[in-house]
């Protein structure tokens, strides 16, 4: 099977609130570090929403006939395909800023395997 002869199912649309919940994520563990105090300060100026914006934008998901394509990433791009025969479980994690935008984080478990000889 080629790849022009796979179907995209859905494209996956992203809430734009994702930037907020990464703006407070990142000031939150600016705070729990001495030396991430002092640019916090430079993070609630504008320096937050300037690396928050292009992270979102560069943010991508599809679900295609038999696997699913992930895409994240500024500067360290990640690109993840997961077999859907190979997802194991799929677990919803909340927090309280996160109920606070009305989000939710889908995390994926694969089966692992291992090759025995």
């Amino acid at each position: 099977m080629t790849s022009d002869s796979i179907q995209v199912i859905e494209v996956v649309q992203f809430n734009p609130k994702i930037k907020t919940y990464d703006f407070f994520f990142t000031a939150f563990n600016f705070l729990l570090t001495l030396i991430g105090i002092p640019p916090l300060l430079f993070w609630f100026l504008g320096l937050g929403q300037y690396f928050t914006k292009p992270c979102y934008n560069g943010l991508t998901s599809q679900l295609m006939e038999r696997h699913l394509e992930f895409k994240k990433g500024v500067f360290f791009k990640v690109n993840k395909t997961i077999s859907l025969e190979n997802i194991h479980d799929l677990t919803f994690v909340d927090n309280p800023i996160l109920q606070w935008l009305d989000l939710r984080i889908l995390k994926i478990e694969t089966v692992g395997h291992c090759n025995t000889q």
